[in-house]
């Protein structure tokens, strides 16, 4: 959704460090990319994304700082 917002911005991140980069939606993975690039999404943990997990309030709280600070 923040990438939308962006206006679909150019730019990808390397989500090779990511034990579960794998199971990234085709149709995310430019958003995922992105985000992870901005500092946006840093992972559950330091090697998992979690992209089939549920964001806790905190965890999209955190998400849209890290947006409005771009």
């Amino acid at each position: 959704m923040l990438y939308r917002y962006a206006g679909e911005p150019d730019g990808a991140a390397d989500l090779s460090a990511y034990t579960d980069a794998g199971s990234v939606s085709a149709y995310a993975e430019k958003a995922v990319q992105w985000c992870v690039k901005n500092g946006i999404l840093t992972g559950k943990t330091s090697s998992t994304l979690a992209p089939e997990a549920t964001a806790t309030r905190a965890e999209c709280a955190a998400m849209l700082q890290r947006f409005a600070a771009l």
